[in-house]
């Protein structure tokens, strides 16, 4: 079975948020944070799991889940990175990359290590735990 159409959902609701949050936060002149983008993500790992629900009337096997996790872990990186050189392109960046230059080696490989470790924790959950609640809700409410 395909999970291309999850992890496209996935991609484009992560992106999605990511970008309504930036404004919501820039608008209220605030600085976006890890739990804003810890929000993002668990936001569209659930919409993408909520379709996987609802076209297969059951939650991921221990297959699909991991596949999922995964797939989507590597979707964020590319859409953080990719998003991070955008908004530095834009800013004029030199500010940014000073600050980032400023914070030693291993700090910093610490630091994207930990929130790499933490997003996965999040998506594991998420297609695991959260996916099987929300498949026993949605069938004691008879909608499975």
């Amino acid at each position: 079975m395909s999970l291309k159409k999850y992890l496209l959902r996935f991609t484009v609701a992560y992106v999605v948020l990511l970008i309504a949050i930036a404004i919501v936060l820039g608008y209220f002149e605030r600085e976006s944070n890890t739990g804003a983008n810890m929000g993002a993500l668990m936001g569209a790992a659930l919409l993408a799991v909520s379709k996987f629900i609802s076209d297969h009337k059951r939650p991921p096997d221990a297959r699909e889940k991991r596949i999922l996790v995964m797939s989507s872990f590597l979707a964020s990186l590319v859409v953080s990175v990719a998003l991070f050189i955008l908004s530095v392109m834009l800013a004029g960046g030199t500010a940014t990359l000073e600050s980032l230059n400023s914070i030693p080696t291993t700090i910093l490989l610490g630091v994207i290590a930990f929130v790499c470790l933490l997003n996965l924790v999040v998506l594991w959950l998420v297609y695991g735990y959260m996916a099987r609640k929300q498949f026993e809700a949605l069938q004691k409410k008879g909608k499975i």
